[in-house]
């Protein structure tokens, strides 16, 4: 035991040391602890691999801003896991957004090579494209769409890094967070692949900016990536799933669909729930920015027995206020502690530039649920409830005619227990 301890204390002290190092973002000299010795490097790679992100195009052109510390080590580690699919097993939390750099833009851009010089390496070797060939073909059975789709994983020169950022997830058996951003339908046949028993938070946005055709990259909606995703773990306990689609190529969001989705997969675990469908209109700021355009609602939620925190546009919840037949008090669960409601404008109704929930049609709802929970038998641990008034509305919002935010003073919800405010 003698001749052990200094080698245990030693290990602790390379430990501690890059616990330190990941928590000040000093990544290169933690990487530098690989090389010490292949024990310590059995130490340190947890540290190394527990959290990282790829974010966009994280290798972008010459002279493009400057990453974080983790996200310029990204790329690296990204191959490195590729080829040793181990380390994906330390691997706790990753976030990503879906690259949009092209085997052409790599081509294009500039990075400084003299013609008479070595041509710059291609992103992928070819060894690394054969191991992560090899893992997907070992493991999965992919039918025709999606056996097409992994043919495409053969030249260096050809493969794009969101493709390789697809494949990076498939080798994460132990995650437990995922953040996922993503701009087009290229994720539809990897969403399908993912297996991750363990996974407790998932937040995935669907954002098209001007994309206008998801389906020309993929068979798979959205949402049967989300249901995918979920349907492989039971432990969900954070969701967040913002779907934004361009105004100009409108799609009608199946709202029935969704909550059939989450009654059956997140219902029972999940505590804190986020959910937007939008379609999305940019151009002009002084105009709205999103309007909503979706069949069915999600009704009563009192079956979502240990949801505390809920993030969700009225007109998906209840309706339309003008036909509504449900009420907030009515389809909260009783043990929610925070609520966050929003509204968009209405797609079918151009001509109407208020939102389809104005000021008007959410004071009787606040009153209700205000009255529900006045004698603290219903709703005891609610105690807060926020309006996003001026969602996506810097216009308005900072117009000077009206207050950015405040709390509503009209009776019943100034003096109920529950702080009603808005922003």
């Amino acid at each position: 035991m003698a001749q052990r301890l200094p080698w245990e204390i030693l290990f602790l002290v390379f430990e501690n040391l890059a616990a330190n190092l990941l928590e000040q973002d000093h990544i290169k000299d933690l990487r530098n602890l690989l090389f010490v010795s292949k024990i310590v490097q059995k130490r340190v790679e947890p540290f190394l691999y527990e959290e990282f992100h790829l974010e966009g195009d994280y290798d972008g052109p010459p002279g493009s801003e400057p990453r974080k510390a983790m996200d310029s080590t990204s790329p690296l580690l990204c191959r490195t896991i590729l080829t040793r699919p181990e380390l994906g097993g330390y691997v706790k939390k990753i976030s990503m957004e879906q690259s949009q750099v092209t085997p052409l833009d790599l081509q294009c851009w500039d990075y400084g090579y003299d013609s008479s010089e070595e041509e710059p390496e291609p992103p992928f070797r070819p060894a690394e494209l054969d191991a992560a060939r090899a893992f997907m073909e070992g493991k999965f059975r992919p039918d025709k769409a999606k056996d097409h789709w992994l043919q495409t994983i053969k030249d260096p020169n050809e493969v794009g890094q969101a493709a390789m950022q697809g494949l990076l997830l498939c080798h994460l058996p132990n995650l437990a967070s995922l953040t996922l951003t993503l701009h087009s339908g290229m994720f539809g046949h990897i969403g399908t692949f993912l297996q991750l028993p363990y996974l407790e938070e998932l937040s995935l946005t669907i954002d098209m900016g001007d994309e206008n055709d998801w389906s020309k990259d993929s068979l798979e909606e959205p949402e049967d990536i989300l249901e995918s995703i979920l349907s492989g773990t039971q432990k969900i306990k954070k969701l967040v799933f913002d779907h934004y689609r361009n105004v100009c190529a409108p799609i009608i969001f199946d709202g029935a669909n969704l909550k059939r989705i989450l009654d059956h997969h997140v219902a029972e675990t999940v505590e804190e729930l986020s959910i937007t469908l939008s379609l999305s209109d940019r151009k002009d700021w002084r105009m709205p920015q999103e309007y909503a355009r979706h069949t069915g609602v999600f009704g009563s939620m009192t079956h979502f027995t240990k949801l505390q925190t809920l993030s969700i546009q009225l007109e998906l919840l209840l309706g339309e206020p003008w036909a509504n037949p449900h009420h907030l008090k009515d389809v909260l669960p009783n043990q929610l502690q925070s609520l966050t409601c929003f509204s968009l404008h209405s797609y079918s109704r151009h001509d109407d530039d208020g939102r389809i929930w104005d000021w008007e049609s959410c004071f009787p709802e606040f009153q209700f649920l205000a009255n529900a929970a006045q004698d603290g038998l219903a709703f005891p641990s609610l105690d807060q409830v926020d309006l996003v008034a001026y969602r996506n509305d810097d216009f308005n919002k900072y117009s000077g005619y009206h207050d950015s935010s405040g709390t509503f003073k009209e009776e019943g919800l100034a003096d109920s227990r529950i702080a009603f405010s808005w922003y």
